[in-house]
């Protein structure tokens, strides 16, 4: 009986927060003006280049921590990387989960510090390349918040 009361009295505070109304036309909701242009970061990232034998640059973090959501970029240099299909793989370090795999960025949270080395290999109509690349990550905070925005 306790948690019916309860739920009813979550009901009642939830109704009176948005004022109790279903009616959509709110005449307080104030919408900002379009516009054109897109603010710019004040921060910009600070990605590594690091070049391959092979015709792929890699883009990575200057640290990677366990424990926290990481990427690692590539492009294929002078070409359109969009006429291309990418396949990563994990060659060493403790086994990963690793987000988008057909894309030229690679996301994974490394779960410990160590060594991880990744291979990309990347095949056009007319062109294949293949490199690989290695980070260190070092342990990161036991508690940390993490959040990942998946493209």
């Amino acid at each position: 009986m306790l948690r019916k009361n309860q739920l009813i009295l979550l009901s009642i505070f939830s109704l009176t927060a948005c004022r109790g109304s279903s009616d959509s036309a709110d005449n307080d909701l104030i919408i900002p003006p379009a516009t054109d242009v897109l603010a710019r970061c004040e921060v910009q990232s600070n990605l590594e280049k690091v070049s391959s034998s092979s015709n792929i640059s890699f883009y990575t973090e200057p640290s990677y921590q366990s424990l926290q959501p990481a990427v690692i970029a590539a492009s294929i240099n002078n070409a359109d990387s969009s006429n291309y299909a990418f396949s990563w793989s994990q060659k060493s370090g403790e086994s990963l989960i690793l987000k988008s795999t057909h894309s030229p960025m690679l996301a994974f949270t490394a779960p410990t510090g160590g060594r991880y080395e990744f291979e990309l290999t990347a095949i056009s109509e007319n062109n294949s390349y293949s490199a690989i690349t290695a980070i260190d990550v070092v342990e990161g905070q036991t508690n940390p918040l993490a959040i990942r925005v998946d493209h």
